[in-house]
C-alpha cells in the first residue's frame, strides 16, 4: 500500500530512555477516559482525551517508547490534524449515502482499545492513533480518520510492535474508511493486506471470516462489480462460520445477508431466498424486534420474494420493514419511501391498481420530503406513477407525471442519459395511445436524436424507435416516410445481428411489405413478405402463429396481383397454421375463412365460397366467441353468394338475420348499409329503416 510502509524501521540498537511510570499512567488514564466518553456517545470529549494523550507522547512527557527523532514528527502530525479533524480536512462529501447504516460487517473493529500497565509500550502510539481514528469515524470523519490510521500504521512499524492483531485492526479500519469514501481499490488493498497478516500469524478463524466477508463486499460494491469473486469470498467466510463454533452468530447472519445480495444480483433468487431466510432466523434470535438490521433483512427478503412471484409473503415483509423504519426515521423518510414503493409494486402485480396508486403517492411524498424534489428517486417514482396512470387509462395524469419526471431528470442527470430516453419514449407512447400521431412522431424523433448521441447511429436501441416513427407515419398515411423509417430499422437490425435470420428482421420486413402494399408497390411487397416468411419458418417452425400472418399477407398481395391460385394456396396454408396454433375458433381463423370465401366468390366458384362462409358463421355463432357485428357481415356475404346462385329463400334468410343483428348490435347502428351484390347484374345497396326487421 502507498504511504503504509514508507517510514524506514529504526535501528533497534539505538539508545532508548526509560519512561517514567507517572507519565505512562497519565497517558493510560487519558486513553481510558476517552474510551469512557466514546461508550457514552460523547465523541468530542473522546477525541480530546485521545489527542491529549498523543500530545503527551509527542511533547516528550514520555520517553523510551520511540526514538527521539520521531518526537518532532509526531508533534507536527498532531498539530496538523485539528481537534475536529472532519472540519480540518473538509466534509466527507464523497462518503457513501445509503438509506440506512445497515451492518455489512465492514467495520467489525469499531471500538477504541483499552490500555493497562501490562500493555507493551511499543503498541502505545499506534493504539492511541487508532483510538483517535475510531472517535473521528463515529462523527463521520472518514477522510480525517484515514490520516490517523496511516499514522497508526507508521507508528506500528516504527516501534517494531509485534501486535499483529492491532495491525489487522488498523488495516481493516483503514479499508472501511476507503470504502465509505468510495475508494474501492484502496479499500480492497487494505483488506487484502489484512488477510495476508492474518494468514501469516495464524490469528484464527474469526479474523479470517471477517476479512473474507469484507473482501466479498468490496468486490460486490465496486463500480464494475465482480460477482464471481464476491460470491467466492463470501462463501469462504460462510464456510468458516459453519465449520467452527468460535465465530459470532450475528457475524454469520451478516455474511448470509451479504451473500443474499450477491445471489440476488446474479438472479439466483432461490439461493438468495435461502440465505435471507437463514439470516432472518438468526437475527430474530439475537436482535430486538425494532432493530434496523432486522428491518434490512425484511426488505431484502421481500425483494427476492417479489422476484419469485410470492406476492403475499413479499407484502408482509415490506410491511414489516416499513414498521421498523418508521420507528427510527418517521413515515416521510427516504427509507420508508422505499418500503412504500415495494408495497405499491406488489399491489400493482396483484392488479390492485388503486392501492398501488395510493402507495406510490405515499412513496413520492416521503422522498420529496426527505430528499427534495430534484432527485433521481423522485423522478423514478413519477415515472412509475405515470406507468400506473397509463395502465388505468388516465392518460392526462400519466402525461403530467412523465413530464414532471422528465424535468427533474434533465436537472439531475447527464444529457442523453438512459432514464431521460425512457421518459421521453413514454411521453411519445401516450401521444400514440391518444391518436395524436403527429405529436407522437415528433417525440419519437426527439428520442431518436438522443439515442444517436448516446449509442451512435448503429445502436440497437435505435431500431425500435425507427419502427415507432414508421408506425406513426403509417397512421398518418405518409407511406413514403413509413418505408424509409422501417428501412432504417432494418439496417440497424442487420448491422447489430450480422445476419438476416432474426425474428426482428422478419417483423420489420413484414412492416415494410405492408407499407409498400398501401403504396400499390405489390411486387416489392410480395418480396418482403416472402423473405419474412422464409425467416420466420426457419426460426419459429412452420406451425407458429407469426408464420400464419405472413402466409395471410402474402396471399393478400397475390390476390391484388391477380394470381388467384397462389393466393388461395397461401390462404389455405395460413388457415391450417392458424387452426393448429390458435385453435379452430380463433378470430384470425374466421377472417381467413372470410377472405377465402370472398376470393372463391370473385372467381365464380360460389359453392366453395358458401362452404367457407358457413364455417366462419358457425364459429362466430359460438356463445364463447360470438361477435354480432362480425356475424352480421358474414351473413351479408353469405346472402350475396346465395343471390348469385339464385337461391332467393336462403338469401332472404341471411339478409333478414343480418338486418336484425345490425339493429341490435352495439357495434353497428341503423344508418350502416347492408351491401347486396350478385353477378354484374346485381349491384345495389339497401339502407336499413326501422321497419326492416319486420319485413
Amino acid at each position: 500500500m502507498m504511504e503504509m510502509n514508507t517510514h524506514v524501521r529504526l535501528d533497534q540498537a539505538r539508545e532508548m530512555r526509560s519512561a517514567p511510570a507517572a507519565a505512562i499512567d497519565a497517558i493510560l488514564a487519558l486513553n481510558n477516559r476517552g474510551i469512557g466518553s466514546f461508550e457514552q456517545g460523547d465523541f468530542d470529549n473522546s477525541k480530546c482525551c485521545f489527542l491529549e494523550a498523543l500530545r503527551g507522547v509527542g511533547m516528550g512527557q514520555v520517553v523510551g517508547i520511540i526514538d527521539s527523532a520521531l518526537f518532532d514528527e509526531i508533534s507536527r502530525e498532531c498539530k496538523s490534524i485539528a481537534i475536529y479533524p472532519e472540519k480540518a480536512h473538509g466534509n466527507d462529501v464523497n462518503s457513501r449515502a445509503k438509506p440506512l447504516e445497515y451492518d455489512e460487517g465492514m467495520h467489525k473493529y469499531n471500538k477504541p482499545i483499552r490500555i493497562d500497565e501490562r500493555y507493551h509500550q511499543h503498541t502505545l502510539l499506534p493504539t492511541l492513533a487508532y483510538n483517535m481514528a475510531q472517535a473521528v469515524i463515529s462523527r463521520g470523519g472518514y477522510n480525517a480518520a484515514k490520516c490517523w490510521l496511516r499514522l497508526a500504521a507508521r507508528y506500528h512499524e516504527a516501534t517494531a510492535s509485534s501486535d499483529s492483531m492491532l495491525e489487522v485492526r488498523i488495516l481493516q479500519t483503514l479499508g472501511y474508511c476507503f470504502y465509505k469514501t468510495a475508494s474501492s481499490d484502496m479499500s480492497l488493498a487494505c483488506y487484502q493486506q489484512a488477510l495476508d497478516v492474518i494468514r501469516k500469524y495464524k490469528l484464527g478463524d474469526e479474523y479470517l471470516a471477517v476479512a473474507f466477508n469484507c473482501i466479498g463486499v468490496i468486490h460486490f460494491d465496486m463500480e464494475i462489480g465482480d460477482t464471481d469473486k464476491a460470491k467466492q469470498s463470501l462463501e469462504q467466510s460462510l464456510q468458516i462460520h459453519r465449520s467452527t463454533s468460535s465465530t459470532n452468530q450475528l457475524d454469520m447472519a451478516t455474511v448470509l445477508n451479504n451473500l443474499g445480495r450477491v445471489y440476488y444480483l446474479r438472479s439466483e433468487f432461490e439461493d438468495a431466498r435461502k440465505a435471507y431466510a437463514e439470516c432472518l432466523r438468526i437475527r430474530k434470535r439475537f436482535l430486538s424486534n425494532d432493530s434496523l438490521d432486522l428491518g434490512a433483512i425484511y426488505y431484502n427478503l421481500a425483494q427476492v420474494l417479489f422476484q419469485l412471484r410470492n406476492m403475499d409473503d413479499a407484502m408482509v415483509n415490506f410491511q414489516d420493514f416499513v414498521s421498523i423504519a418508521s420507528i427510527h426515521f418517521g413515515e416521510n423518510s427516504k427509507d420508508v419511501g422505499q418500503g412504500f414503493k415495494g408495497i405499491a409494486e406488489v399491489y400493482q402485480e396483484q392488479e390492485n391498481l388503486e392501492a398501488s396508486l395510493c402507495f406510490f403517492t405515499k412513496a413520492l411524498t416521503a422522498h420529496t420530503t426527505s430528499c427534495g424534489i430534484y432527485s433521481q428517486e423522485v423522478a423514478t417514482l413519477l415515472n412509475k406513477l405515470g406507468n400506473l396512470n397509463y395502465k388505468m387509462q388516465d392518460f392526462d395524469t400519466a402525461m403530467r407525471n412523465y413530464r414532471d419526471g422528465l424535468e427533474i431528470e434533465r436537472r439531475v442527470l447527464s444529457p442523453n442519459h438512459l432514464h431521460l430516453i425512457i421518459t421521453q419514449t413514454n411521453i411519445a407512447h401516450i401521444h400514440r395511445q391518444l391518436g395524436q400521431h403527429q405529436d407522437a412522431r415528433n417525440e419519437y424523433k426527439r428520442v431518436l436524436m438522443m439515442q444517436i448521441e448516446a449509442f451512435g447511429e448503429d445502436g440497437i436501441q435505435l431500431a425500435e424507435t425507427h419502427a415507432c416513427i414508421g408506425l406513426m407515419c403509417s397512421r398518418m398515411e405518409d407511406n413514403e416516410n413509413t418505408v424509409k423509417s422501417y428501412q432504417a430499422a432494418l439496417r440497424v437490425y442487420r448491422h447489430h445481428y450480422g445476419t438476416n435470420e432474426h425474428p426482428n428482421i422478419a417483423s420489420t420486413l413484414n412492416s415494410i411489405g405492408l407499407a409498400l402494399f398501401k403504396q400499390g408497390v405489390f411486387e416489392l411487397a410480395k418480396a418482403c413478405f416472402s423473405e419474412g416468411l422464409r425467416i420466420r419458418s426457419k426460426l419459429l417452425g412452420s406451425n407458429h402463429p407469426d408464420v400464419a400472418i405472413l402466409w395471410y399477407n402474402g396471399a393478400t398481395v397475390c390476390a391484388e396481383l391477380g394470381d388467384e391460385d397462389e393466393a388461395i394456396a397461401m390462404y389455405k396454408e395460413a388457415l391450417r397454421v392458424e387452426k393448429c396454433s390458435l385453435g379452430n375458433d380463433h378470430p384470425d381463423v374466421v377472417l381467413t375463412l372470410q377472405h377465402l370465401g370472398q376470393l372463391f366468390q370473385q372467381l365464380g366458384r360460389i359453392e366453395q365460397s358458401i362452404g367457407y362462409y358457413e364455417e366462419a358463421i358457425s364459429i362466430t355463432r359460438d356463445p364463447l366467441v360470438q361477435k354480432s357485428g362480425e356475424l352480421g357481415k358474414l351473413l351479408n356475404l353469405l346472402g350475396n353468394a346465395y343471390l348469385q346462385l339464385g337461391q332467393v329463400k336462403q338469401m332472404m334468410e341471411c339478409y333478414t338475420e343480418a338486418s336484425r343483428i345490425s339493429q341490435d348490435s352495439e357495434q353497428l347502428n341503423a344508418e350502416e348499409n347492408l351491401v347486396i351484390a350478385g353477378f354484374g347484374l346485381y349491384s345495389f345497396s339497401k339502407v336499413f329503416i326501422p321497419s326492416a326487421p319486420v319485413a
